[in-house]
């Protein structure tokens, strides 16, 4: 399977937003694979979405919070394109984002399967719960 992928960068609630991430949304595989969690959207954040060959692959987001704070959410990719890099390419694109941006600290809420890039990159363990993990960074 060739890696050849194209990442769209998009800011707050557009159509191509909803066009490439919404069936996302509505697919109840997906929401169950979130453990029934929603993908949510508002105008405070910042999409990273790879594309290949015009059909979206994985997505993740950013959301700005206040005080220089930052929370990575929205994290998905397709699983016939999982373990090809794109999950690292999207978390490598929202960390140069946030040193672009001046974040002071970055949030997340993740699970298992993406814990070790986290804590590859310098995230602490806040809370564990169940199937997630809370993480936190300061850069």
């Amino acid at each position: 399977m060739s890696k050849t992928y194209k990442i769209v960068k998009i800011q707050g609630l557009t159509e191509d937003l909803f066009r490439m991430v919404g069936p996302f949304a509505m697919d109840r595989k997906v929401i169950r694979e979130l453990d029934g969690y929603p993908i949510l959207a508002d105008e405070n954040m910042t999409w990273f979405i790879a594309i290949k060959d015009n059909e979206v692959v994985s997505f993740a987001a950013i959301k700005q919070l206040s005080g220089g704070t930052v929370e990575f959410t929205n994290s998905y990719t397709t699983p016939e394109f999982r373990g090809n890099g794109i999950h690292r390419k999207l978390f490598n694109e929202r960390l140069k984002w946030c040193m672009r941006n001046k974040v002071k600290v970055i949030t997340a809420t993740c699970r298992e399967a993406s814990l070790a890039i986290f804590m590859e990159n310098g995230f602490n363990v806040l809370k564990e719960f169940k199937t997630w993990t809370k993480v936190q960074k300061w850069l």
